[in-house]
C-alpha cells in the first residue's frame, strides 16, 4: 500500500501487515454497523414508547440523547489513548500502541460516522410521535416553515451542505496524503523519538485541520436535516472536540511546549481559518 506513513504504521502493527489490512475495513463496516443500530433504536424509541406514560419532552430528545452516547462513546474510547499509555508502555514497551489501536480506532470511526449519520433524517424513524408531538418543532425541518417557498429553501441548503461535504472530504484526504497514515493514526504518541516535526502551511492558519475536517462534515449534514434537534447534536459533536482539546490534547501540548504553545493558540484558530486565510487553506488542498 502506497501510502504516506503505512509502512511506519504497519510496523508498529505487524498483525495487520500484507492482506491482513482487510481487517481494518471490516472492522470500521462493524462499527459503523453498530453506530447505525444505536442510533436506529434511539430515532425510533419515541414512537415505541409514545403510548407507555414516558413523558413527552423526554421521548422528544431521545434523537439527541443518541448522538450524545455515541459521540461521549467515541471521545472516551480515544481517550484511552491518551490515559493509558503510561501504562502500557511501561508494561509492554513496542507492543503498547498495537494493543491499545483497536479501542482508539473504533472512537475515531464512532466520531467521524457522526457526521454523516447527520444526513439521516431522524424524524422519519417516528412519523406518529412526531405528527402528534407538542414538541414537533424539534423535528421539523425549518426550510418546511417558508410554505410555497419551502423547495427553493431546500435547494438553497443543499446548495450550502453539500459544497460543506466536499470541502470537509477533501481536508481529511489531503490531510492524510499530507501527514502521512502514521500521523493521523496518532503512532507517534507512543512513540515520540521517531516523531518529526510536521512544518506545513496550513498549521499557520488551523491547529487542527483533521478536526476541522469532521465538524465541516457535521455541519453539512446538519445544514442538510435543519432542524434544532440537528443543531443541538452539532453542538455536542463541536464541544466534543473543544472538551477533547482543552483537557487532552492540547493539555499535552501546552506541558510540552509551555509558552510557546500558548502564544500559537492565541494567533491560530483551532478548526476553522479566517476568510483572509482561505488561500491559504485551498493551496493546502491543492497540494501546496
Amino acid at each position: 500500500m502506497h501510502l504516506k506513513g503505512f509502512d511506519k504504521f504497519v510496523e508498529k502493527v505487524p498483525y495487520l501487515s500484507g492482506k491482513k489490512i482487510v481487517f481494518v475495513f471490516l472492522y470500521v463496516l462493524v462499527i459503523g454497523a453498530i453506530e447505525f443500530v444505536i442510533l436506529t433504536v434511539f430515532y425510533r424509541l419515541p414512537g415505541i414508547l409514545m403510548n407507555t406514560g414516558v413523558n413527552e419532552a423526554v421521548l422528544a430528545f431521545f434523537p439527541a440523547a443518541g448522538v450524545l452516547c455515541i459521540g461521549a462513546a467515541g471521545f472516551i474510547l480515544v481517550y484511552q489513548m491518551w490515559r493509558q499509555r503510561g501504562r502500557l508502555r511501561k508494561k509492554y514497551g513496542a507492543g503498547s500502541y498495537r494493543r491499545i489501536l483497536p479501542v482508539g480506532l473504533a472512537g475515531i470511526i464512532l466520531i467521524i460516522m457522526l457526521s454523516f449519520y447527520q444526513f439521516v433524517p431522524f424524524f422519519d424513524f417516528s412519523p406518529a410521535f412526531w405528527a402528534a408531538s407538542r414538541f414537533d418543532f424539534l423535528a421539523v425541518p425549518l426550510d418546511s416553515l417558508a410554505g410555497p417557498a419551502a423547495p427553493v429553501f431546500f435547494a438553497v441548503k443543499c446548495v450550502f451542505a453539500f459544497p460543506l461535504l466536499g470541502l470537509g472530504i477533501a481536508t481529511a484526504v489531503r490531510a492524510l496524503l499530507t501527514f502521512g497514515f502514521d500521523y493521523m493514526t496518532v503512532v507517534y504518541l507512543y512513540f515520540p523519538e521517531e516523531s518529526e516535526i510536521q512544518n506545513n502551511r496550513i498549521y499557520s492558519v488551523i491547529r487542527h485541520p483533521a478536526y476541522g475536517a469532521a465538524i465541516v462534515m457535521n455541519l453539512a449534514g446538519t445544514l442538510f436535516t435543519l432542524t434544532l434537534l440537528s443543531l443541538v447534536s452539532f453542538i455536542l459533536f463541536v464541544l466534543g472536540f473543544w472538551i477533547h482539546l482543552r483537557f487532552v490534547e492540547e493539555k499535552e501540548l501546552l506541558e510540552r511546549f509551555g509558552k510557546q504553545y500558548r502564544e500559537y493558540m492565541k494567533q491560530v484558530p483551532a478548526f476553522f481559518p479566517r476568510p483572509k486565510d482561505f488561500g491559504v487553506l485551498f493551496g493546502f488542498l491543492a497540494g501546496r
